[in-house]
């Protein structure tokens, strides 16, 4: 479904697949040195509940009615993407500020996940970012407590799981987390937005996973997120951080050595949660922020000294990224009043075109653009705060996007047999009957319900024998998951 008009509530922003701003949190994402896709997020989430399934078979034997509950996160509203294991396929990590614990999803590389595995995380987990930060080659986490004003680092096996954290003091109330070489050792760096402090903190990798003291800057009021780029058409690291509080943007330039300059600030819309840094198609560093107050976006064209032209705005929030594989970057974004996702097009030039609109589930609060199914095309994961699940929009390469794919797929394993998929409500409920084919022996068996991002529930049921021909009935598949 595409749909063109206005959206309420813009609320997140995304560079391409190596910068990432989400929501009010913010989120930055950055390549490490070592090639590593680090992306992060930062908006307060739910940990994923245990469903549980029920089965009853009818009179007629075959006919069996499915009965699940528990589906979907509880809150989930801020995604992470990376390689965490090593096999080649885009992984989820998702921060859960009510349970104080961190969820990773591993990938099997079309667009689905396995059951996620827990991480307890500390008071109020807020922001992740995945990079390897020890140089080893293998991604890491780093995740923003906001409730212990610390970061806590988690050094990866290889294999998805990772080692007991180590512990980083930042400011008070950290709120958005980046990673880059800021000083040129080729070491990943740490860069902190501190609500409460109105600074950000500054921590320089020593390579091997632990970080120096920090050193901090101020910026504006309420800083909600930060993004890093070169932005005086030097090769030293710039910093920019969006202040919700005073509706401005401040621009740190580097010094090389990870400190900054006094900031210089621009104005933008009103109430910013999210700030991207990226070549629009004038050749120089420009930036893009999401004005949550404003219901729109900023661009402020780069005149490649660090100094910035005044605001345009676009009525959308946007993400930077090529969708359509012309090279021109192109914004997406979620609009978190509206229920669904707007794509500009980008024509080269700093400008766009009219938006297009695809359904997402409530409230959508972060997004990430990523290819998740191996296609080589752009897709986006939605984390949608109002239904508490998270959403897969495939792209189809041209700018357009698929439905939803977080269905909830029924199987008879011993069969083996798929008889169909089925659309949870938003208190994770689902509630679908099916028909067994014949091909199904008569007798005890096991029926699953597996999610598309990885969580599963079983219930053992026997089938009676067919008395007459049996065919599975044709499924509409729903246009979304909801849990």
């Amino acid at each position: 479904m595409i749909r063109s008009r206005t959206p309420e509530r813009p609320t997140g922003i995304v560079r391409e697949i190596m910068t990432v701003t989400l929501r009010q949190l913010g989120i930055v994402t950055a390549l490490g040195a070592s090639g590593v896709l680090g992306m992060l997020a930062a908006a307060p989430v739910g940990a994923a509940s245990d469903p549980s399934l029920s089965v009853a078979v009818q009179g007629d034997g075959r006919t069996v009615v499915v009965n699940g509950s528990g589906f979907g996160p509880t809150s989930a509203v801020g995604v992470a993407v990376g390689d965490l294991n090593g096999d080649g396929h885009l992984d989820l990590v998702v921060v859960n500020q009510g349970e104080d614990t961190v969820s990773v999803l591993l990938g099997n590389g079309d667009g689905s996940f396995q059951a996620q595995h827990m991480i307890a995380g500390g008071l109020t987990p807020v922001a992740v970012a995945v990079s390897d930060v020890n140089g080893d080659g293998i991604p890491d986490l780093v995740v923003a407590n906001q409730g212990d004003d610390n970061v806590w680092v988690l050094l990866g096996h290889g294999d998805g799981t990772f080692q007991t954290k180590h512990t980083f003091s930042v400011g008070v109330r950290p709120t958005a987390v980046a990673i880059s070489d800021l000083n040129g050792d080729a070491h990943p760096d740490l860069v902190v937005t501190n609500t409460t402090d109105h600074n950000v903190s500054v921590l320089l990798g020593n390579g091997d996973g632990t970080f120096q003291s920090q050193n901090t800057f101020p910026v504006g009021t309420t800083p909600s997120a930060v993004a890093v780029g070169q932005l005086n058409a030097g090769i030293v690291p710039d910093l920019v951080v969006a202040n919700q509080g005073d509706n401005t943007v401040s621009v740190l330039l580097g010094n090389g050595d990870g400190t900054f300059q006094l900031q210089q600030t621009f104005g933008v819309g009103a109430s910013p949660t999210g700030v991207a840094v990226s070549d629009l198609g004038n050749g120089l560093s420009d930036l893009v922020t999401a004005n949550q107050g404003d219901n729109d976006v900023s661009v402020l064209l780069g005149n490649g000294d660090g100094t910035f032209q005044p605001q345009q705005t676009f009525g959308v929030a946007v993400a930077v990224s090529d969708v359509n594989g012309d090279s021109n970057p192109d914004l997406v974004v979620t609009n978190q009043g509206d229920n669904d996702v707007s794509v500009r097009l980008g024509n080269g030039n700093g400008t766009f075109q009219p938006q297009q609109t695809d359904p997402a589930g409530a409230s959508p609060s972060a997004l990430a653009v990523a290819d998740l199914n191996g296609d080589a095309k752009p897709d986006v994961a939605v984390v949608n705060q109002g239904d508490n699940d998270v959403s897969y929009l495939l792209g189809n390469g041209d700018g357009t996007f698929q439905s939803p794919s977080n269905l909830v797929t029924i199987t008879i394993a011993s069969a083996p047999v798929t008889l169909g998929s089925a659309q949870v409500n938003t208190t994770g409920v689902l509630t679908e009957s099916f028909l067994v084919p014949c091909a199904v022996e008569s007798g005890p068996h096991t029926i699953t319900a597996t999610a598309s991002y990885g969580q599963q529930a079983s219930a053992s049921l026997t089938l009676g024998a067919c008395t007459s021909l049996v065919i599975t009935p044709s499924l509409v598949i729903p246009p979304r998951f909801t849990g």
